[in-house]
């Protein structure tokens, strides 16, 4: 990001994550992040925290760059019960009833940022196709965030890895499956704070939950006391975390994109993936 001249800078959800690089404290993060607002070059948002934000808006003074908010460009916004829809205004631009099928909430914000900077692009006279952009939105596919691989048995991947993707992962299922039951197949690097990840699950949850020890040295590995976990599995034990594998509830692969290539195994030996989404 700094060795390059951009036309437009772009800061998505700040939150505590490499916090050894980037500090200790969220104001630390934002500064370190806020680094890549250049002079006189606009730069578009999706925080709406007010610390985050103080930090932003002055780096832009600073810089003499307009600062955009992303959230501000998105009106209506619905939860239909199989997706989100909602109308975008820019300064240039207006797209009503966009609509993401089966997606986490935060891929909301995600794509308004996205269509701000088409938004801005505009407004510098480059040539936009808002048929071809709603078409893009619409149809983006993200391998690793609240994927379905498959629908018989139920199983989902997501690569939360910290505590606020986490969260958010919670949140998202409460919204989408309000009445299932859950089965979570985690594993958890060192240094992401993995006991406040396990506590969140099953804080939301009454769920069985399946640790996967990784052949990996920046992976957690929990005690043996019982307490933060149901079953231990190693990730070279396929059939062992087949075995463990629900019919009746849904089944979870989280807490590192490190778990995505196992989940895959699990699914091509166990799964129907003839269907898109579970429903």
């Amino acid at each position: 990001t700094n060795i390059v001249s951009p036309v437009i800078s772009i800061i998505t959800d700040i939150s505590f994550d490499h916090e050894k690089i980037l500090g200790n404290s969220i104001e630390e993060i934002t500064l370190e992040k806020a680094g890549i607002i250049k002079p006189n070059v606009p730069v578009i948002t999706s925080n709406e925290d007010d610390k985050i934000l103080s930090i932003l808006k002055n780096s832009a003074f600073i810089n003499n760059s307009e600062l955009i908010l992303s959230s501000e460009n998105i009106n209506f916004m619905r939860f239909t019960g199989t997706g989100f829809k909602f109308n975008f205004k820019g300064k240039n631009i207006s797209v009503e009833n966009i609509e993401l099928k089966f997606v986490a909430q935060n891929r909301v914000k995600n794509t308004a940022i996205a269509l701000s900077a088409i938004d801005m692009l505009s407004e510098m006279h480059y040539d936009m196709d808002l048929r071809k952009m709603r078409k893009s939105v619409e149809n983006f596919t993200f391998r690793g965030r609240f994927e379905t691989g498959s629908l018989t048995p139920a199983i989902m991947f997501d690569a939360a890895h910290n505590m606020h993707s986490i969260t958010e992962l919670v949140n998202n299922l409460k919204l989408y499956f309000k009445n299932s039951e859950y089965q979570f197949f985690i594993t958890i690097m060192k240094d992401k704070h993995p006991q406040d990840i396990i506590s969140c699950i099953k804080n939301n949850f009454n769920c069985v939950i399946n640790y996967i020890v990784l052949n990996d040295e920046r992976s957690f590995v929990p005690d043996d006391d019982g307490v933060c976990v149901i079953f231990r599995n190693t990730e070279n034990d396929i059939s062992g975390i087949v075995k463990n594998i629900s019919q009746e509830k849904i089944n979870i692969f989280t807490g590192s994109f490190r778990l995505y290539s196992l989940y895959k195994k699990i699914t091509e030996q166990t799964g129907n993936q003839n269907e898109s989404k579970i429903q």
